[in-house]
């Protein structure tokens, strides 16, 4: 008798609650966010089956540009499919880079006695020479690993050297030298952040900073590297410049850090709530743009609102956080992220 009268109460409760929630898909927000630290996990990222192996992409115009070794790649379609963009360019080999100012397109050329620097104004359908570095006659510069153009200075980045041009490539001179070995400028690291006359860049082992527009760097040891981690790019939310990746700080021994300095690297705050423990030797990859910030590192991606006080993930785990499917890239284009040879359409 008593399992009959439940019955009978809980057949129009369940109306009530299908009237007043008709839509089944609606459920508990607290399950969709997973306690406030995770968006939807039916939110996959997808993988570019064609895309090759590379080192960072670009996009201008809607185009995504890629360097390999030995080639030059462009895609119309969101990465589907690449054409060639070597064209006019002369002969060289190695691994190269394609890079914007967000008007133009460059890449560099290999060649002896030093590297040389080309840009496009066609989207990569035609190159022209823009710099060379034979007016830098201290010793050849051939082995250029990452190239800026910020404003009327031009940055070239080698092994472990800074040279910067006020003249367009007119002249050069020598900004920073790392002498201890420690670290190494590689592109999607050593991409600078401009904040007025502060510039920070990152060697993977320290942020660089320069407090005078790029005369001068020297290493930030406020942060200084582990012996098994080490740190990514740097980026600029406001006033407020962001690192992190694998590392210790001089006052802590956290293996995953997100750190947030608001002095020009004078001193460093952890800013990483919300963000999980990886494990080492993952450097973490940022993205700044209208007040919002996206850091990458090891299969995940967040994404803070409230200038890096509180992160959330972005979609699901990435399935393969093997270093040929997450090439060191991560960028937005349009309303997509883009992270090694994944996309997530937010």
């Amino acid at each position: 008798m008593k399992k009959k009268i439940l019955a009978g109460l809980i057949a129009p409760l369940l109306f009530l609650i299908l009237a007043c929630n008709p839509d089944p898909s609606i459920t508990n927000p607290e399950s969709e966010l997973d306690e406030g630290n995770e968006l939807d996990d039916d939110s996959a990222w997808i993988m570019l089956e064609s895309i090759p192996y590379y080192l960072t992409m670009c996009s201008l115009d809607s185009n995504l540009y890629i360097g390999t070794e030995n080639d030059r790649l462009k895609s119309n379609d969101g990465g589907i499919t690449w054409i060639s963009i070597n064209g006019n360019l002369p002969v060289s080999t190695g691994w190269f880079e394609v890079w914007t100012d967000g008007t133009y397109i460059y890449t560099e050329v290999h060649q002896s006695p030093s590297s040389e620097v080309y840009k496009s104004t066609d989207g990569g359908a035609t190159w022209q020479p823009f710099c060379n570095f034979d007016s830098y006659q201290v010793e050849p510069i051939t082995d250029l690993k990452h190239f800026e153009v910020a404003g009327d200075k031009l940055f070239a980045f080698t092994d472990d050297k800074i040279f910067v041009s006020q003249n367009m490539g007119g002249q050069w001179q020598l900004a920073f030298h790392e002498e201890l070995n420690i670290g190494s400028f590689v592109p999607c690291w050593a991409k600078i952040a401009v904040n007025g006359n502060t510039i920070f860049t990152s060697n993977y082992a320290s942020p660089i900073v320069s407090t005078d527009g790029g005369l001068n760097f020297e290493a930030d040891y406020e942060i200084t590297y582990a012996t098994t981690g080490n740190i990514g790019n740097i980026v600029f939310n406001g006033n407020d410049a962001f690192c992190g990746g694998s590392l210790i700080n001089a006052n802590d021994s956290d293996s995953t850090i997100c750190m947030r300095t608001s002095d020009d690297g004078l001193s460093w705050q952890s800013s990483r709530s919300g963000i999980e423990e990886t494990v080492l030797q993952n450097r973490a990859l940022f993205i700044s743009e209208n007040g919002v910030l996206y850091m990458a590192i090891s299969n995940k991606v967040y994404q803070s609102e409230d200038n890096g006080l509180n992160w959330i993930q972005v979609g699901s785990d990435v399935t393969d956080c093997s270093p040929c499917a997450l090439t060191y890239s991560f960028f937005k284009c349009n309303n997509r992220l883009y992270y090694g040879k994944y996309y997530y359409d937010l």
